[in-house]
């Protein structure tokens, strides 16, 4: 009988496992951030701006934008990110554009899939009290023409 519960435990155990790593994975590709600073509710009626968060399988991320002026692209912020339990990951900002201040602070990130190509990321920036909230949509690659 205990044999059949040690078993039953590691089971369990890899299931639950399974099921983080695949959450984990789910946020490693191109997001485009919407609706900066609303709610939305299912991911509906999403406004693209032109903010892209680009989250490598590597545990890097980067954050950029493209001008609406001069259409060049800028690299707003970078670092490095690590998942901590479910649906919750710390990113280490290591270079920052515009905020000195963020440079080599920590990040915690809530996040929450609204479906699968929409997530919402809740967080508090570092020496600040006002807690953000911010939808992103998940970037993906056009079928080739001809197919």
């Amino acid at each position: 009988m205990k044999k059949f519960s040690l078993i039953c435990l590691v089971l369990l155990l890899g299931v639950f496992t399974s099921a983080f790593s695949q959450k984990s994975k789910d946020l490693v590709g191109i997001w485009q951030l919407c609706n900066n600073g609303t709610q939305v509710k299912g991911g509906a009626d999403l406004v693209p701006c032109y903010i892209w968060k680009v989250i490598y399988k590597d545990g890097k991320f980067c954050q950029y934008w493209v001008s609406n002026e001069d259409k060049v692209c800028n690299i707003m912020h970078d670092g490095t990110y690590k998942f901590k339990k479910h649906n919750t990951y710390v990113e280490h900002v290591k270079r920052h554009a515009f905020d000195p201040k963020i440079v080599d602070t920590k990040t915690v990130i809530n996040y929450r899939f609204l479906n699968e190509d929409t997530v919402v990321f809740t967080f508090k920036l570092a020496n600040r009290d006002k807690q953000y909230q911010e939808v992103w949509a998940r970037v993906k690659m056009l079928e080739p023409l001809g197919k």
